[in-house]
């Protein structure tokens, strides 16, 4: 089947995504670039291009600008322009009309959000995550799409796009960013640079996730890699939960643990514990493990002797999702009729 793309970015981030148009180029039957810098005419461009695409082809919409954790919107590569989901819904919504209608055909087409942690829960859990309130505001408009977002930092590399984690990127990377910043690059040792390189992976388990509908209901679906071809785990299951609790937990942990402005690693004795957790969960993935790591570090006298500490601990124990559901994206889409 014929498939075509389109990227919508800001002129300034064109050099990052050199390597998506590169390959987009070969890839596609067709491939257009717009940009969010054309202003309102953005959304006349974008439908032109779309309704002379057969609605029986794929299409994927690839969309680039600067996201984080819980961040209801996106920026250009100055931090300054910005487009917020509703403005994503509204451009989507116009320039999908007359195609994304039906929920039994959305994974024709295709949101893909190249924008980091635009796919992250913050501590209040998917109700607060920018893909599943974009995904749900289309919804209210009738237009019916799957929605791609990545969970952790996104890098353009000639391999392809690949993902870091906010240990890396919040902690490991100051020592880095300092040196530059200070035109010490010189300093940096073949070390230092190897580890740079170890941090990128292309395809790691529980970094994906995918707003879709099955039996006429949204869902969301958490990609995993380990297990071969596209096998998702729904997040409305335990096991989907749990890993959503997984994420929580390591964005509360990076927070507490990383070092305060001018340093440029853990020095604390208990934040070196913290961090050591972290990255075991960096390389496992394994929800349930972290979960008995961070157990059996409610009863370390290190941990328990300090109240602060040890309170974060047992608060993100108690959090830890027991069997059973938990319906939001039905709700969640009710809430964004008052929105639009």
């Amino acid at each position: 089947m014929p498939a075509h793309a389109i990227l919508i970015t800001y002129r300034d981030m064109e050099k990052q995504m050199s390597e998506l148009v590169k390959k987009a180029t070969l890839k596609y039957t067709s491939f257009k670039q717009l940009y969010f810098d054309s202003g309102y005419q953005l959304s006349f461009s974008l439908r032109y291009v779309v309704d002379r695409i057969p609605k029986k082809d794929k299409l994927k919409i690839y969309i680039s600008g600067h996201g984080g954790t819980g961040i209801q919107y996106i920026t250009a590569e100055d931090r300054v322009r910005k487009q917020t989901v509703g403005d994503l819904a509204v451009l989507l919504a116009d320039g999908l009309i007359n195609r994304a209608t039906s929920m039994g055909d959305s994974a024709n087409t295709e949101v893909n959000m190249a924008s980091c942690l635009f796919g992250r829960i913050s501590s209040a859990g998917l109700a607060e995550c920018p893909a599943v309130r974009l995904h749900a505001a289309l919804a209210t408009k009738e237009v019916y799409v799957d929605l791609v977002a990545r969970t952790e930092y996104v890098a353009a590399k000639d391999i392809g796009r690949v993902t870091m984690s906010l240990r890396h990127r919040n902690i490991d990377q100051l020592k880095i960013d300092k040196l530059v910043r200070e035109g010490r690059k010189d300093e940096l040792t073949y070390e230092d640079l190897a580890t740079v390189r170890s941090w990128v992976r292309q395809k790691t388990k529980f970094t994906k996730v995918r707003c879709t509908y099955r039996s006429g209901a949204p869902v969301v679906l958490i990609r995993d890699y380990d297990k071969g071809g596209d096998v998702h785990i729904n997040s409305d299951s335990t096991e989907g939960r749990r890993i959503l609790w997984a994420d929580s937990v390591i964005n509360e942990l990076v927070e507490y643990i990383t070092p305060p402005s001018g340093q440029t690693k853990v020095t604390d004795a208990r934040h070196k514990i913290l961090y050591r957790t972290v990255e075991v969960y960096d390389e496992m993935r394994d929800p349930d493990a972290l979960f008995k790591l961070l157990r059996a570090l409610d009863l370390k006298s290190e941990i328990a002797t300090h109240s602060e500490t040890a309170g974060l601990i047992k608060k993100l124990l108690s959090a830890y999702p027991s069997e059973g559901r938990l319906k939001v994206a039905g709700t969640l889409i009710e809430n964004f009729k008052n929105w639009f």
